[in-house]
């Protein structure tokens, strides 16, 4: 009895959990203009326009925008540091998303000095300089928001960093889709978060599986 009992429960804890899957388009938005040539301000940066990643839409689908569940309860562990690269006199990825307190590695991979300055509305941003060639910086946030990344040596460098409170998030790719895994069965509040184009959300039913599809 006690072993079909054990195998009910994990049946039940399996069953109900499934993923969130979508899109996000904007069907008005516009890729914004390149810039200078890189180089002209730094001859250390590839010999290319400027690139203006605020905006990244592709046949209306919406890139680097954050998918989340609103509500849910806090927690969720850590995982292994994510990452970004000043890699070309760019941020790469545009867009990242962290649980809080999971570390966030960043980089500096390019033979020319960068300065990462995170703004922040509820005191966690920083603004450190990194020489080339300069060890990682590790930072780990304690409370949920979007915080923006900038440098100030290189005026058309920025990222956005989105922390979260509980691990039911994603960010979506060139062609706009996410998926979020592990969502529990039940009704849920969905919102979207772009750094130009504002925040929508949505009710979600979650049974065996979720759609949430966003139009910006």
């Amino acid at each position: 009895m006690k072993v079909l009992l054990s195998l009910i429960s994990v049946f039940t804890m399996v069953s109900f959990a499934a993923d969130i899957t979508g899109s996000v388009t904007a069907p008005k938005a516009k890729g914004m203009p390149a810039g200078a040539q890189m180089n002209k301000a730094d001859p250390n940066c590839p010999k290319n326009k400027a690139p203006n990643e605020v905006v990244q839409v592709q046949a209306t689908k919406l890139q680097n925008a954050f998918v989340y569940v609103k509500g849910a309860p806090a927690g969720g562990t850590p995982g292994p540091a994510a990452t970004i690269d000043q890699k070309g006199c760019v941020y790469a990825p545009h867009a990242v998303g962290v649980l809080v307190g999971q570390p966030l590695k960043i980089m500096n991979s390019d033979p020319t000095m960068h300065n990462v300055n995170a703004k922040s509305g509820k005191s966690q941003g920083f603004n450190a300089g990194m020489v080339a060639g300069a060890a990682p910086i590790e930072k780990k946030f304690t409370k949920a928001e979007f915080i923006k990344f900038k440098c100030d040596v290189h005026g058309w460098m920025n990222s956005v960093v989105g922390v979260f409170d509980n691990a039911f998030f994603a960010v979506t790719d060139k062609d706009g889709k996410f998926t979020i895994t592990g969502v529990p069965a039940g009704e849920h509040t969905v919102a979207v978060w772009h750094e130009k184009l504002g925040e929508k959300e949505m009710k979600v039913k979650v049974t065996d599986k979720g759609t949430a599809d966003f139009i910006l």
